[in-house]
């Protein structure tokens, strides 16, 4: 991967992010669990043209950050015998399945409990608009690898660490009401794991098979297109919307029920926010560059 500073991050900063670490680098495996969960277009264009992704290192700052509170939480456990002896933290784990050997890091292991914890430093936003199935399929996962351990599983659950949490959206129904909280989800069977891995990886080796431009895009939901487009009735002068319409005639037709004055039919386009803000492999996805001319015109 190569690395760009645009804005002018200081030096050792710009520095320690590019020298960020991930822990399973250099470990032989065909996949990781964080590779299974992202899109398979993505997952193999970025497996295909690594050493040819260009990075801006203040792109990079939060996940840098993330690094960060994973090292001095692991100091937090190393710092006490009593909580050393409850937990296995940072550990990794590989299995073979159906051929492939799959390898994730459990951050938390909870050996009384039985219980798997997984930190997130993340946007209180993502859990306001409930995206949060990829954690519940990322912690299953870790659940299925450390039961092919002998380790039992029970419980499952997120930390949040919410970097954008602010005191003055609590009462915005859904919006978490403090700034870190322990998120439980459901345990799937052995049965439920292995169907969803069966798919992804499957879905991963026929997508392998093809040229970059012959697969298929991403599905609207893996380019976070959930701003999806529609047609405006807005006031000209103030911008205020009357209407979102599906349809431009559908637009038309509300404009000319209701006879507002001074009002104008805009569409708005969607927006792919994970394409247009933070696809390291845009520039090698045709849809990707479609984009790109859009933004030009």
């Amino acid at each position: 991967m190569n690395y760009t500073n645009k804005l002018g991050l200081h030096e050792v900063l710009a520095v320690a992010i590019m020298n960020k670490q991930y822990s399973g680098d250099g470990e032989k495996r065909d996949y990781s669990v964080t590779e299974l969960l992202k899109p398979p277009k993505q997952a193999v264009l970025m497996q295909r043209h690594k050493d040819e992704i260009t990075v801006d290192v203040a792109d990079q700052l939060w996940a840098f950050m993330g690094e960060i509170a994973h090292l001095i939480l692991e100091r937090a456990i190393e710092s006490s015998d009593d909580i050393k002896k409850k937990y296995l933290s940072e550990n990794r784990y590989k299995i073979e399945y159906d051929g492939f050997v799959i390898s994730g890091g459990v951050d938390l292991y909870d050996k009384e409990n039985k219980s798997i914890t997984d930190y997130k430093m993340t946007s209180a936003w993502t859990v306001y608009f409930g995206g949060r199935e990829s954690w519940e399929q990322q912690l299953n996962i870790y659940a299925y690898i450390l039961r092919k351990h002998g380790l039992e599983v029970n419980k499952l659950s997120i930390c949040t660490i919410y970097r954008d949490w602010s005191k003055k959206m609590i009462n915005i129904p859904n919006y978490p009401k403090q700034q870190s909280e322990v998120l439980d989800f459901d345990v799937w069977n052995d049965f439920q794991v292995e169907c969803f891995l069966t798919q992804k990886l499957s879905l991963l080796e026929k997508y392998k098979t093809l040229a970059d431009d012959d697969m298929p895009e991403c599905s609207p939901v893996e380019r976070w297109g959930n701003n999806g487009g529609y047609w405006a009735v807005q006031n000209i002068k103030t911008k205020r919307v009357y209407k979102k319409a599906d349809t431009e005639q559908e637009a038309i037709d509300y404009l000319h029920e209701k006879q507002y004055s001074g009002c104008e039919i805009v569409e708005v386009k969607a927006i792919d926010r994970m394409c247009v803000g933070y696809c390291p492999v845009r520039s090698f996805c045709h849809y990707g560059r479609t984009l790109d001319v859009v933004e030009a015109e």
